[in-house]
């Protein structure tokens, strides 16, 4: 049992992050030598003051108040004699107490150092007075037998080695590198090799009359005992026996017979290649067309924990910029309409949980949020900065480097003190971390975020989508889309949010912060802001400045109106384009809706006055018959999009008016969709049945190519990462599960020319639909004059054989023309009948114009 420390001192334990807070790091700031220092009163009640119960001053929080000094003695108890590693004095006697016997004990070691010295020094004195020592002649006692005979000999010379290396190859660039654990693992497992199971003492033995050694190679990794080097005499016959052997008669015929057979096995090695794999060969053909012992689509891992996962879905999946070992899911409760009615306006935690390939039970990192996540994305310039959008349609930002404080575990989310009428939630830079965790002693980090956006300035709904602007883009304050001219690296700062609506939000995450504020505030400040509430926002964010608060209010909005007027556009998914590509975005609407919506820009290399109105939704085309649940660009075509729905998909191209490319009604409803990173005609299609479609444009497109399950609940996000060596595909389910799934071969490898391919397909297809719209305006025409003058059209009589129609059949009676003398040149050259014939053959079978354009 630990003894009691002296009155006017208090045992504490003190961890290492206050330690460093305070200086008073143990091994650093204080040694066993000076293991003592003071600590400033004031900063222990503020942190007192701060942290509350969770702080390690605060058993002393009453004895501080009492104690006059201003300065506080902290003692590091290296032995830990009272039972923690630290002594507070709270006494102005137990101070001085400890000061004194500090002291006496320095006193004490200067004392026995003097003394050493002098000791020292004696010694040096006595050992110059000893009296020298004199050589005297050895007499042999045997030791020099003794020490021959246990010395070894070489019987031979040593073996000399040279290693040499290029000059060319010295002081050449090198580049270090981070590299997974899974990556180019290899397993080196002990084996027993029968070659080596002999033991044999290395002698020295010579012979003569031996014949030269012969080298001989097998082809076989079986590990049969056998002599792989062998020493053999060719056989020399006598003269005598010799010309015997050339003159018997059998010769002759022994060599015409077995001349045919070498040749031809002389040729046959010449021409065929032994050594070549043959069933290696025949998968690379049939990789391009779907090899059927690599199309299996298997499970690597799942990640799933019951403490965040048990009743949410899986609401989206990314994988970290960066770190192939890093994917992210964020999770929603699963409740309906009259439930989330019930519960609305309460504070629910909400979670973006990050998971490492190197711990599949306990995940990283768990981002907490007021409300239930729907989206979110990582920063591709830090993506340590990760944004996320929640149910009450504010916007989330957490940093991951935070140092985050300690709090206990299990206690929720924790609203900071920054939260007003504003709806700022969350003080500046504040971030709290829980650890939870298993017997492994694997540890979960709970962060909350480090900026919360103003619910008043904010999304009416919650958010489902964002997008980063693209690169060298930024969004001026008079909602104008503005491009830098320049080749240096860009860091992404500005985002967009859209939700159900009707707004399109513009956030700048520099604005977030106390520390980036200023650089945030500095864009395009002298432009007027375009939309009222966005004045009312910019104001209320320069008042909390004024107070030394952050309130996050978005750069700029856009209203989203229907055409006809009806009310606003209900958007759910976004794709933007920069300004070289026409400075717009297409987005997916919750009624099935596809609508491109233009925005104002400045011209590139145009002056900043140049004042451009916002061009608004340009159209909207219904084709889907319920709310978009995914919206993608293609990778490899900028101008083509994916949308799915209800039970289909469209696949459409900018500028036209209708999809290209629909697949058939699925027997189940479809959740989520994505494109193939690496085929640009692979499409992955999730389903409610948890399974997904695979679909591949350039072998079919009637039909899936093929199915592959991913469990037994329903696929609500799919997210692709591919490397050189591997694909992965992230999908997350309405249980909460996240699967890796590993992509075969032939799904992630391309051929040569299926861009090109694809290119085609798309250009016929345009011009597929370009047709079937022509006609369908042209019926609609008729059917329109038809429905105006019916007595006319029931009067209109068929186009007789013969009868008029001769601007109309012009064309076809070319046709019948050029058909005619080719069939009297095929039948002249056949000798099949002259002209009586063939006249009586037309005669037989006469042929009209209206019928030549039937046939045609």
């Amino acid at each position: 049992m630990a003894a009691s420390p002296p009155p006017g001192l208090e045992t504490l334990f003190i961890t290492g992050s206050t330690q460093g807070t305070h200086k008073i790091k143990t091994g650093e700031d204080l040694t066993e030598a000076q293991p003592y220092c003071f600590v400033s009163k004031q900063a222990l009640v503020e942190e007192i003051q701060f942290k509350g119960q969770i702080s390690d001053f605060y058993t002393l929080k009453d004895k501080l108040k009492k104690y006059a000094p201003d300065q506080v003695m902290v003692v590091w108890d290296v032995e830990e004699v009272y039972g923690n590693n630290f002594l507070v004095a709270v006494t102005e006697k137990a101070r001085d107490a400890q000061l004194e016997t500090y002291k006496v004990a320095a006193a004490e070691a200067a004392a026995a150092v003097e003394m050493a010295s002098v000791s020292a020094q004696e010694e040096a004195e006595i050992a110059e007075t000893d009296v020298q020592v004199v050589s005297r002649l050895w007499v042999s006692m045997g030791s020099e037998k003794e020490i021959k005979k246990s010395t070894v000999t070489a019987k031979r010379l040593p073996i000399q080695m040279a290693i040499t290396r290029a000059r060319s190859e010295f002081g050449q660039a090198f580049k270090l590198a981070d590299r997974d654990a899974h990556d180019s693992f290899v397993d080196c497992r002990p084996f027993k090799d029968p070659n080596f199971d002999l033991r044999r003492a290395t002698r020295d033995e010579s012979a003569q009359l031996v014949a030269p050694l012969a080298a001989a190679h097998t082809q076989t990794a079986w590990f049969r005992p056998l002599n792989k080097g062998t020493q053999a005499e060719a056989q020399q016959l006598e003269s005598r026996a010799l010309l015997g052997a050339l003159g018997a008669p059998s010769l002759k015929p022994f060599l015409a017979d077995a001349r045919a057979r070498l040749e031809k096995a002389l040729q046959q090695n010449e021409l065929v290649d032994i050594f070549r794999d043959d069933l290696a060969v025949l998968a690379d053909d049939d990789a391009s067309l779907g090899n059927k012992h690599d199309n299996d689509v298997k499970e690597l891992q799942s990640f799933s924990r019951n403490q965040f996962s048990h009743e949410r879905v899986v609401t989206a999946t990314h994988w970290k910029p960066g770190n192939a070992g890093v994917v992210g899911v964020s999770l929603a409760r699963k409740q309906g309409f009259e439930e989330r009615v019930e519960v609305a306006g309460r504070v629910h935690t909400g979670h973006v949980l990050l998971w490492s390939f190197a711990d599949p039970i306990t995940p990283q990192f768990a981002l907490e949020a007021p409300q239930d996540v729907l989206t979110f994305v990582f920063n591709p310039s830090f993506p340590n900065l990760v944004l996320g959008g929640v149910g009450t349609g504010q916007l989330v930002l957490w940093d991951l480097t935070d140092p985050p404080l300690v709090n206990n575990p299990g206690s929720g989310f924790g609203v900071g003190a920054g939260v007003g009428e504003a709806g700022a939630a969350g003080a500046e830079g504040v971030s709290i971390s829980m650890a939870d965790g298993d017997a492994t002693g694997s540890q979960t980090q709970h962060l909350v975020p480090c900026a919360l956006s103003a619910i008043e300035y904010s999304h009416k709904r919650g958010i489902t989508d964002i997008q980063w602007l693209p690169q060298r883009h930024e969004m001026t304050s008079g909602c104008r889309m503005r491009m830098e001219e320049g080749t240096g690296a860009w860091q992404s700062w500005q985002c967009c949010t859209i939700a159900s609506d009707g707004q399109v939000l513009f956030w700048d995450v520099r604005s977030a912060r106390k520390e980036t504020y200023l650089s945030a505030s500095g864009v395009s400040k002298k432009e007027n802001r375009r939309h009222p509430t966005d004045k009312e926002a910019t104001e209320a964010a320069e008042l909390a400045l004024k107070k030394d608060e952050i309130l996050w209010v978005p750069l700029a909005r856009l209203d989203l109106k229907k055409l006809d007027g009806s009310g606003d556009l209900s958007c759910m998914f976004l794709e933007l384009c920069g300004i070289p590509y026409g400075a717009k975005f297409y987005a997916a609407t919750e009624e099935g809706e596809l609508a491109m919506v233009e925005l104002a820009h400045v011209p590139t290399g145009g002056a900043d006055d140049v004042s451009a109105e916002i061009a608004g939704v340009k159209f909207v085309h219904q084709w889907h018959l319920a709310a978009a649940v995914a919206m993608k660009r293609s990778p490899f075509f900028r101008d083509i999009y994916l949308t799915v729905a209800d039970w289909s998909c469209h696949v459409w191209k900018e500028g036209v008016a209708a999809p290209m490319f629909s697949s058939p009604y699925s027997s189940e409803r479809l959740t989520a969709g994505c494109w193939s990173p690496t085929r640009a005609g692979v499409l992955f299609l999730a389903k409610a049945d948890g399974a997904v479609d695979v679909w591949d444009l350039a072998d079919r497109t009637h039909e899936p190519s093929t199915t592959f399950n991913v469990g037994s609940a329903a696929v609500t996000s799919l997210s692709m990462f591919a490397q050189q060596s591997a694909q992965l595909l992230a999908a997350g389910d309405d249980q909460g599960t996240l699967h890796l799934m590993e992509i075969p071969r032939n799904l992630r490898r391309a051929p040569a020319t299926e861009k090109a391919a694809m290119a085609a397909f798309f250009d016929r297809e345009v011009l597929r639909v370009a047709y079937v719209q022509r006609r369908k305006e042209q019926r609609e025409l008729e059917a329109a004059e038809a429905a105006a003058n019916p007595e006319a059209a029931t009067e209109a009589a068929p186009v007789q054989p013969g009868e008029g129609g001769e601007e109309e059949d012009g064309f076809d009676a070319k046709l019948e023309a050029e058909y005619s003398v080719l069939e009297a040149s095929f039948k002249a050259e056949l000798g099949l009948g002259g002209k009586g014939s063939e006249e009586g053959s037309r005669a037989a079978s006469p042929r009209t114009n209206g019928d030549a354009a039937g046939e045609q």
